[in-house]
């Protein structure tokens, strides 16, 4: 399984037909939302938060990677991964011109891939890059840019690091992983794929299927930091490669650093199981090799001694993306945690510490719906936004309870449901005003079944007939997201 440059799994919105059943729609009046109502949908660990996401950007081309500019701005770049292009976001509105924009070879995993900001960025401006070069021999590249009038000054572009795509194996277009992460002056972390050879990631003359960690102030190729534990002669190419942090990774796409402590965590892409979160440390060996690409038990590879085992691990292969590890106030129920993307099946998750930080519990925030989620940060306004494959989103909290003791609250636009024969489920909503919305169904674990209405609404009563013929009998809930809220209403059907 690999992150990027696969199909898009699409969603069957009405099932096959099948006998009819008896439908009740609950409660013929503008619904009334309560906090006990609403946790349905995430039967999780953690004291549980009700969201909605609101587009910041759409229509864009690939948003693969995204960071915001330290510098008090607000300004949102991303990276399009086929096109080369860095774009920026400010203030919800998509600047016309590129930032910069590079020369990528793009098929299969191949592109912009990784973007980092020095923590001095307010001061010199300077923006860390990762790329597929589209040059006669293929590399996959670092560079380091500087901002000059708001664009990138390619003209002072510094290479930091690269490796050729080509390898014993062979030439291949995945496993380029790409993703950078720079908290502390000195110190850039750059996650490497394998490129489809699993026996470079046990190579400590290789860079490729590590963690790295280079000093970008030093000049490349030698500018490996001091305290790296695979550090020999200072000279990356003979001995020891001296830039290697961690080994024995495949394909981490998605690394972050925490906040809170400085840890290193990455997403970890499995063949067609293990896929794993991990916390990367120095010196560390994270287990890929080539008994665990292939083979009828390759799937059983132990990770005993001297390899380090992940803090979680799930199989058949989700595809994890972006990752972030909150410190925000926005979500109070979140801080701490550690929060990823699925690219198969779509889904936001959240990671709780467990076992003294040496494990995760898993449990899904969200399935919103969107399609290949690839990328989530947190904001300097506290928020969490997310990519997916042709837009942005922000995270809203939506409140639960209002002051005087009560937690249910009157809503706007209100949702009204009748019986349309036995075969399908009218609902009707009131806008005020004109809004982006989205109308799922989703069952009690709140996984989407269907979505029979999406898009830009304007203000006034809207219709819609949801064909519940593919639906087993159960309990369900229909929920209506706008731009500013969520609202819901149950849905029971019976044979």
């Amino acid at each position: 399984m690999t992150a990027v440059g696969r199909p898009v799994r699409e969603r069957t919105m009405i099932p096959p037909a099948l006998p009819p059943r008896r439908i009740i729609p609950m409660g013929i009046r503008p619904l009334l939302l309560s906090a006990a109502l609403l946790a349905f949908a995430h039967p999780d660990s953690f004291t549980q938060g009700v969201y909605i996401l609101s587009p910041v950007a759409t229509g864009l081309a690939n948003p693969a990677r995204m960071a915001f500019a330290p510098d008090g701005s607000g300004r949102l770049f991303y990276l399009e991964l086929k096109t080369g292009n860095v774009r920026v976001i400010r203030n919800d509105t998509l600047e016309a011109e590129p930032w910069a924009r590079f020369n990528v070879s793009e098929p299969g995993e191949r592109g912009l891939l990784g973007i980092a900001f020095d923590p001095g960025f307010a001061a010199n401006g300077r923006v860390y890059l990762y790329y597929t070069a589209a040059e006669s021999t293929l590399v996959n590249r670092v560079v380091r840019l500087t901002e000059a009038g708001g664009r990138a000054d390619t003209a002072s572009a510094v290479t930091l690091f690269e490796a050729p795509v080509q390898t014993p194996c062979g030439l291949f277009t995945n496993h380029n992983a790409g993703a950078l992460a720079m908290v502390t002056a000195g110190e850039l972390y750059i996650s490497t794929g394998e490129n489809r050879c699993p026996q470079l990631s046990q190579s400590l003359s290789d860079p490729r299927g590590k963690v790295l960690r280079i000093d970008p102030e030093l000049p490349f190729p030698a500018n490996a930091v001091e305290s790296n534990a695979f550090r020999d002669d200072g000279d990356p190419l003979t001995g020891n490669d001296d830039r290697i942090f961690a080994s024995g990774l495949r394909n981490p796409y998605g690394m972050t650093v925490s906040p809170i402590d400085s840890a290193v965590y990455v997403t970890e892409n499995g063949p067609d199981c293990n896929d794993e979160i991990n916390r990367v440390s120095n010196g560390r060996n994270y287990g890929w090799r080539p008994e665990c690409d292939s083979g009828p038990t390759h799937c059983e590879c132990e990770q005993d001694s001297p390899y380090t085992r992940p803090l979680w691990k799930v199989s058949p292969t989700i595809a994890p993306t972006g990752l972030v590890v909150y410190d925000g106030t926005v979500y109070p129920e979140l801080y701490g945690k550690l929060l990823f993307l699925s690219y198969n099946d779509a889904r936001i998750l959240v990671g709780t510490f467990i076992n003294g930080g040496d494990s995760l519990e898993v449990s899904v925030m969200d399935q919103p719906g969107l399609g290949a989620l690839f990328d989530i940060v947190r904001g300097p306004d506290g928020y969490l936004y997310v990519s997916a494959s042709t837009a942005i989103y922000r995270i809203n909290p939506l409140p639960t309870g209002v002051p005087g003791g009560t937690n249910e609250r009157a809503v706007s636009p209100g949702i009204f449901a009748s019986r349309d024969g036995d075969e399908r489920a009218m609902f009707e909503y009131l806008l005020d005003a004109g809004s982006v919305i989205s109308l799922g169904v989703h069952d009690i674990l709140g996984r989407l079944v269907a979505e029979p209405d999406a898009g830009f609404r304007s203000a006034g009563v809207h219709r819609v007939s949801i064909d519940t013929r593919g639906l087993a009998s159960g309990v369900y809930f229909v929920r209506l997201a706008t731009q500013s809220s969520v609202h819901q209403q149950k849905l029971i059907i019976t044979r």
